[in-house]
């Protein structure tokens, strides 16, 4: 969506496409699936600034899809291109953690459907780069060399456009969609996800189950799943989809195979 509003030629990176050139990687994703991308993350990175400074040497328009793991990271790549005179614009999807992790599970689950080897983000790794975004974004509100940011919710509704000063909106949107309640609709949905999950992936029950309880306190009363026998942890640092069309129903998941 955002590559099809910038003009014709936008060059896009991606770093899972730097991921897969590498030779050990799919070996890896074999081995220990959820560390994979860890293990390989120096050189990937490295890679990727050379793909960014040859774009940034050639003038071309860039698209630069990541998951920073910290603003470090974000501002290692992004204020070259705003060194050299490009606007920098900054777009944010707001996810509540649970759906953004169930998500990983629904990417991994397909990829071993289709027979081929996936990666399985760990629950450290994700809450690596979960925490980061936010941290990213109330640096950038206020950065001088960011022109602008926006934060939209995973159906692609922008939810806030920040152009400049320090004012914290940004900060404040993404943190109050991934806290927002579900709808019912909403709630359903994801426990039909969860419980096609479950059947897919039965040697990771445990941390799906997991997922489940991260998102009750936010689902209506009369939705939400039993409590687990186990404690709940005593913070719930939450995200956030918006339509129960961002979510794959059981019957979904199963063409999605």
């Amino acid at each position: 969506m955002v590559r099809r509003a910038m003009r014709p030629g936008t060059t896009r990176l991606v770093g899972d496409d730097l991921k897969a050139q590498h030779p050990d990687y799919f070996k890896l994703l074999r081995d220990d699936p959820r560390g994979a991308g860890a293990s390989i993350r120096a050189d990937y990175r490295a890679w990727f600034a050379q793909a960014e400074q040859y774009v940034r040497d050639r003038r071309g328009d860039v698209l630069i899809e990541a998951a920073p793991g910290s603003t470090e990271e974000f501002l290692a790549s992004a204020l070259p291109f705003a060194t050299d005179g490009y606007p920098v614009d900054l777009v944010v999807l707001a996810v509540r953690e649970p759906d953004s992790r169930l998500a990983t599970a629904l990417r991994y689950a397909r990829a071993l459907q289709r027979g081929g080897t996936g990666r399985f983000t760990s629950r450290s790794g994700h809450k690596t780069c979960f925490r980061a975004l936010a941290d990213v974004v109330a640096v950038a509100e206020g950065h001088p060399q960011i022109a602008a940011i926006t934060v939209i919710r995973r159906d692609g509704h922008a939810l806030l456009r920040h152009e400049g000063g320090g004012a914290g909106l940004a900060s404040w949107a993404l943190a109050a969609e991934r806290y927002r309640p579900y709808t019912e609709q909403e709630a359903r949905a994801f426990l039909r996800l969860h419980e096609a999950l479950r059947r897919a992936l039965p040697q990771h029950r445990d941390e799906l189950d997991k997922i489940v309880a991260l998102a009750r306190s936010l689902m209506p009363a009369g939705v939400q799943p039993a409590r687990l026998e186990r404690p709940h942890p005593d913070v719930w640092p939450l995200p956030v989809p918006s339509r129960a069309a961002g979510y794959d129903s059981l019957s979904s998941f199963s063409r999605a195979a």
